[in-house]
């Protein structure tokens, strides 16, 4: 891959422009700018994204046009090298809103397909998350994590063939030490520096 030609699609669930999960999205936004990469955000809360599966997304499985939010979203899915997910961790899971992107967005005959009678996923992009909690580490190693990894890696990810460079999670960030969290931080600023 041309390393100048990269393009970064940002796919941010957070409603709060105060969160620490956007401090996040400041960061990378600040790295890739930097670099000169192309950058597309999309903030699924800014845009009211709609999570709801409705008739006229099912009629893509008949062969139809997708609707025109989730056309748009694919074509961005298209475009990019890179799928960046950055979502806080709520009730062992992703935002509603971001697992009704994922639905809605990542459908048969784009994300992936049956060939010869096996699932094949289409993607074949990079992708990386980053994903900020309010839970101690020590709490959702043992069950939140584990969970997420099945749902996430390998239902989602592997699924349509989404090769996972990094999953970055920030535990207990209502309640460390500001050094701590700037030290996460930190941590997406080198990933992001080492991606460029």
């Amino acid at each position: 891959m041309d390393i100048m030609s990269k393009k970064i699609l940002i796919v941010y669930a957070h409603p709060d422009p105060k969160s620490f999960t956007h401090a996040i999205l400041e960061t990378a936004l600040e790295c890739f700018k930097a670099r000169h990469f192309e950058i597309a955000v999309r903030d699924l809360y800014a845009m009211n994204f709609s999570p709801v599966m409705t008739m006229p997304d099912f009629g893509q499985f008949a062969g139809d046009s997708p609707p025109p939010d989730v056309e748009q979203e694919q074509k961005l899915i298209k475009w990019c090298d890179v799928i960046v997910f950055l979502f806080p961790l709520w009730w062992s899971g992703m935002p509603a809103i971001l697992k009704g992107y994922i639905d809605r967005v990542f459908t048969y005959g784009f994300a992936y397909a049956t060939v010869d009678g096996k699932s094949q996923g289409l993607l074949k992009k990079a992708v990386v998350v980053f994903q900020p909690q309010g839970g101690p580490e020590e709490t959702c190693s043992k069950e939140a994590w584990p969970a997420m990894d099945v749902v996430t890696k390998v239902y989602t990810f592997e699924a349509t063939a989404l090769k996972c460079m990094g999953y970055f999670r920030f535990p207990s960030v209502s309640t460390v030490s500001k050094e701590i969290r700037l030290s996460y931080l930190s941590e997406v600023k080198k990933f992001c520096s080492e991606l460029c």
